[in-house]
């Protein structure tokens, strides 16, 4: 995205659909499977709030409250999708 005074109309839309709200609207239907995929630096700067170098009881701890709070069905650390990534295209090179 642009600096604030730059942002497009297409780019303030994008962030509008990108809010709590929105998520927890999403979220309420019961027929959805919910997957929530984590970055490790969300995770690192959740641990660092609460001031705990633990970063599977952080991932841990999030993934409880995003199955109970948000009926979450599946919660992914980004970091295994993205070693995924690499060993598939390690694989297409091989």
């Amino acid at each position: 995205l642009a600096c604030s005074g730059c942002v497009t109309s297409a780019e303030a839309v994008l962030v509008s659909r990108h809010s709590l709200p929105t998520l927890r609207n999403n979220c309420r239907d019961e027929a959805k499977t919910k997957v929530v995929t984590i970055s490790p630096a969300s995770i690192a700067d959740v641990s660092r709030h609460f001031s705990t170098d633990d970063y599977r009881e952080t991932l841990s701890k999030l993934s409880t409250l995003l199955h109970r709070e948000l009926g979450a069905s599946v919660v992914l650390d980004a970091a295994v999708t993205n070693r995924i990534s690499l060993v598939e295209t390690a694989h297409e090179f091989i």
